[in-house]
């Protein structure tokens, strides 16, 4: 999950530990924010914005071209 949210770029490449630390929390929560506000056809239940990894953040993190795209962070976090 952090490679996901690193290769979207919620997350620095530098905090990929294996560890689900306050960063992974912190981007989780930020990309999960952002798809409630950008993503999130309307009618469709929101996602929470708790830094959990449920399956409907998982599913949106895992999106790619074939299941309507990835969802990049617009304003990239660097290394």
């Amino acid at each position: 999950m952090q490679q996901l949210l690193a290769d979207r770029g919620w997350l620095p490449t530098r905090f990929i530990d294996g560890i689900f630390g306050d960063r992974t929390v912190e981007a989780l929560m930020a990309f999960q924010r952002y798809v409630n506000q950008y993503c999130i056809p309307e009618g469709e239940e929101p996602l929470q914005e708790d830094g959990v990894c449920d399956e409907a953040t998982l599913t949106y993190l895992r999106r790619d071209d074939e299941t309507g795209g990835m969802i990049f962070n617009p304003e990239p976090l660097n290394d």
